[in-house]
């Protein structure tokens, strides 16, 4: 082993090596002195600043500058404790040299002397001692909260999350003497974290190995055909599990047929056994855009509530699907039509208060002008055929109006003041139920007329709002606990045709999130496209570097409810 490493391996395992050194007193003084003096520059002689200036200020100034990694004898576990969980950051996603990680250790070897820490040590150790606890406290924000703000990286995002102090957490760790446990407490605690990283430790194996060779071929393949294209599918599928055995087989068999199947289910894809363009396009992703996808997907989950809740509505824009969970299974699930990519879903959350049985459809003013305008230029009697209702405000009342009476011709964006009200019907875009929940993009769930577009697989058609394709299953779990609404009332309310609200017995949360990568209730890794382009601008996403403002962030990010 190199002795340099050698050297540190024993500062990690504990082993004690130092004899007199200087006062903790001395050493508190010189980090007194650095932190007044040397601001974001502490490590200038490396090029390297700190990341939580202020939250480690105020840390020292509560124990009167005195060091908490350190003492006269040499480095305590807890440092040691701390330098190991930064050094294995890497599980997380996370690069150990965000924290420090090489300069803790060149500074350790530096100090590593015959006769132990010595007179003169005092800046040095000082250095260490605040670059440790910069370490922790980052790391710590950065486990609870994300590396990255959100609202930064998507205009499209509102979810609140705890608040987490690091300052305070680092005092009860070190009060408690549990360093480890404490960072190990921010991680997110969904099970689906924590098999990602198992996915992670296993994907970047299989690059680590030399990744997966491209399945070389310009036309499809099915079931019967043969060659070596096939082998190289047979290859291929066996890297990531979806064969069990490779051998050699050049013909695309039963076997293979369900091993592609498998492959599809796992991809979005439809499930037909055949490998056509996109299950070759697939196929051919690389492993280490694979390796990223589930990163940029770990950090997701950092940025949201470390619980849940017991019983939650959630809507994955990328699968196209929505779930309700129960105690951790799904109880209910159906597809969705989420927004087109120039008009994306949002990512929030929020309570589900009510629904409403036969909706009116309040035209948004950039649809009116951009979807309906054309429209009603093109034929006169749009908004009659299709229940629309023409309204203009006066003196704060909504006054209705013609629609014959207005020149149409004339009206564009700039001098449009209308406002477009879709009666009830079966025309009604939002269809016979509305399911509300208030967040500030406007965005809810409804039924819609267009059933045939749950055929598609990929099904980004909305103007942004959540279209389901069994509202009626969702009415009946919402108001199962109301003794007045079974199925027989509800379906006779939408039968009556009047517009009513039904407030739900108890709220509800709703996730609406954007998973590209995310682990079945079967164990299996899941992938799908980057639909909106949002794991791109995430991975160009430069990372808060400035723990203070991530966290000032994280507090102001409240509920929306």
């Amino acid at each position: 082993m190199h002795l340099l490493a050698s050297i540190f391996l024993t500062l990690t395992l504990g082993i004690s090596y130092a004899q007199a050194a200087p006062s903790v007193t001395d050493i508190g003084s010189q980090i007194q002195q650095q932190l007044e003096t040397a601001n974001k520059t502490l490590a200038s002689e490396q090029k390297q600043s700190l990341h939580a200036t202020e939250l480690v200020s105020r840390f020292y100034s509560g124990r009167t500058y005195l060091p908490a990694w350190l003492d006269e004898e040499g480095l305590l576990p807890r440092a040691k404790e701390m330098i190991l969980a930064i050094k294995n950051a890497d599980a997380e996603g996370m690069n150990p040299e965000d924290y420090h990680f090489s300069l803790i250790r060149s500074l350790l070897i530096d100090l590593v002397k015959e006769n132990g820490w010595q007179d003169g040590d005092e800046p040095a150790l000082a250095r260490l001692e605040i670059l440790c606890t910069d370490a922790f406290i980052t790391y710590a924000a950065h486990l609870a909260y994300g590396r990255f703000n959100p609202e930064t990286v998507y205009e499209s995002w509102q979810i609140s999350r705890d608040n987490v102090d690091p300052v305070s957490l680092l005092n009860h760790a070190l009060e408690s003497g549990q360093v480890g446990a404490a960072l190990k407490e921010q991680m997110p605690k969904h099970p689906i974290y924590a098999v990602l990283k198992q996915y992670l430790a296993r994907y970047r194996q299989i690059a680590a190995s030399g990744g997966w060779s491209a399945v070389d071929s310009d036309q499809k393949m099915e079931s019967g055909d043969q060659g070596p294209h096939v082998r190289q599918l047979r290859d291929r599928l066996f890297i990531t599990g979806e064969l069990s055995e490779f051998n050699g087989k050049d013909i695309f068999d039963d076997e293979l047929t369900l091993a592609v199947i498998k492959f599809q289910a796992t991809h979005g894809l439809g499930m037909d056994g055949i490998v056509g363009q996109k299950t070759l396009a697939a196929l051919n992703v690389p492993v280490r855009e694979r390796v990223r996808q589930i990163e940029l997907n770990m950090e997701r989950w950092r940025w949201l509530p470390r619980q849940l809740g017991d019983r939650y509505i959630h809507v994955n824009i990328t699968d196209f699907s929505l779930s309700i969970i129960e105690q951790g299974k799904t109880v209910v699930s159906m597809p969705v039509i989420v927004g087109r990519q120039s008009r994306s879903t949002p990512e929030f959350s929020a309570d589900m208060t009510y629904m409403v049985v036969n909706p009116y459809w309040k035209v948004p003013r950039k649809l009116a002008v951009q979807d309906k305008l054309p429209l009603i230029r093109k034929d006169p009697e749009y908004l009659l055929k299709h229940n629309f209702r023409v309204y203009q405000w006066y003196n704060g009342e909504a006054v209705e109006l013609d629609p014959y009476s207005i020149n149409w011709s004339k009206v564009n964006s700039r001098n449009w003041n209308f406002s477009l009200r879709q009666d009830p019907g079966p025309d009604n875009a939002l269809g016979s139920l509305k399911f509300m929940l208030p967040n500030k993009f406007s965005v809810y769930l409804h039924d819609t007329p267009t059933q045939h577009l749950f055929e598609q697989d990929t099904r980004a058609f909305s103007s942004g709002c959540i279209r389901i394709a069994s509202p009626i299953e969702l009415a009946k779990y919402l108001l199962k606990d109301d003794p007045y609404w079974d199925l027989q009332t509800i379906m006779g309310a939408i039968a009556g045709g009047e517009n009513e609200i039904i407030n739900l017995p108890k709220p509800i949360p709703v996730y609406v999130l954007y998973w590209t990568a995310w682990v079945g209730e079967d164990g299996r890794i899941q992938f799908r496209d980057d639909i909106y382009g949002r794991d791109t601008l995430l991975a160009e996403a430069e990372s808060v570097t400035n723990v203070t403002d991530l966290i000032a962030f994280s507090s102001s990010n409240q509920p929306l409810n």
